[in-house]
């Protein structure tokens, strides 16, 4: 069992210090950015409405989901697991990368909007997260959203 388990640890660490990084760096080269000045100036409105966009259903869709499962979560950690769903943009880089780089089925506005959007909210999730961490902790309550429910740790 326990070369099992050194095995697996050598994988985890292959995967999150070699092959992790140099995925996402060899993605990174392939936004070209000098001479496109002028379609990432026209490309900023769409990634601000796609960016708050996918803030709200991202967020609205996990956080409705683990509140109304069977055996759900209280409001404190459904919201909680809404905010932390949002930062789930890794599986959207690859998809980025078959559907540009390999395939070219989308084009270059595309993929950098796309591409900026899953950026950006990787950046915000963690924010928001310690923002939310003293209501889900109990240090804080919401007594307008709370009645009746107790908070975790509290």
């Amino acid at each position: 069992m326990d070369n099992v388990r050194h095995l697996l640890h050598g994988i985890d660490v292959l995967a999150m210090s070699w092959l992790g990084p140099v995925f996402f760096v060899t993605l990174g080269t392939k936004m070209v950015f000098v001479g496109n000045m002028e379609m990432v100036g026209n490309s900023i409105r769409q990634v601000v409405c796609m960016f708050f966009g996918m803030i709200f259903m991202q967020f609205t869709s996990a956080s409705f989901a683990a509140r109304y499962v069977p055996g759900g979560f209280n409001f404190v950690e459904s919201v909680m697991i809404g905010l932390g769903m949002m930062g789930r943009a890794e599986l959207a880089f690859v998809v980025l990368d078959i559907a540009y780089v390999q395939n070219g089925l989308i084009d270059q506005e595309a993929f950098f909007v796309l591409m900026f959007t899953c950026f950006l909210l990787n950046i915000v999730t963690p924010m928001l997260i310690m923002k939310w961490k003293p209501y889900y902790e109990g240090e804080k309550a919401m007594q307008f959203i709370m009645k009746g429910e107790k908070q975790k740790g509290g």
